[in-house]
């Protein structure tokens, strides 16, 4: 209120200023005066909707996205060859080295929806890596999956990090800077799209040397 009031009275001000200078008549000033006195009000409520539509729009992507990753975890899932040995893989071992780095990080960010979404990535990158273990040999796919798609995971979160800052530097509130934008949920929904194709590709070449 005492900021809708200030606007009141330096609109007023100027209003005057304006009748003085220009010589505007009694009329016009007037009609002047009344719309500034509905317009004015009104102009903090129409922000403050507008403020609340974004934040309703981009908790409604991060639910999209949420379900979205849902159903690639069962599908990401169901395509573990569970019925095969199980080994030690140099491949998965540097990617689980990975993404603990990742995971350590994303506990560190400051907004909630977009630590949530590292962690399922995270969980996507884990079911790979089981792939990777249920695999004759670490093909030319788990490999690069270990050291280029993991790499730029590593780079990304670290891009993230650095632009929402930590919890030990800002204080967690429930604002619209605590929902992941727009660009954040593109990112990280790219990535459970390469790790699908990832471990499409690892099937198939373990297939050909099994």
């Amino acid at each position: 209120m005492k900021r809708v009031a200030l606007v009141i009275l330096f609109c007023s001000g100027a209003l005057i200023g304006l009748v003085k200078y220009f010589s505007i008549d009694r009329t016009t000033f007037a009609f002047m005066a009344f719309f500034f006195v509905l317009f004015i009000p009104v102009l903090p409520i129409c922000l403050a909707a507008k403020s609340r539509s974004d934040k309703e729009e981009r908790a409604k992507d991060a639910i999209e996205i949420a379900q979205g990753f849902v159903m690639a975890r069962k599908e990401i899932r169901s395509r573990i060859p569970k019925n095969n040995p199980r080994r030690e893989s140099n491949a998965a071992f540097e990617g689980a080295a990975k993404i603990g780095a990742v995971r350590s990080m994303a506990a560190l960010l400051r907004k909630p929806g977009l630590r949530m979404i590292v962690l399922d990535v995270c969980d996507f990158a884990d079911m790979v890596l089981e792939t990777i273990r249920r695999m004759p040999c670490d093909s030319p796919a788990a490999v690069s999956f270990s050291e280029n798609l993991l790499a730029r995971l590593v780079d990304s979160i670290d891009l993230c990090f650095k632009s929402s800052g930590s919890r030990r530097d800002k204080p967690n509130t429930s604002s619209i800077a605590d929902i992941p934008d727009a660009q954040e949920i593109e990112c990280f929904s790219l990535f459970i799209t390469a790790i699908k194709k990832q471990q499409d590709l690892i099937l198939f070449e373990g297939q050909g040397k099994g």
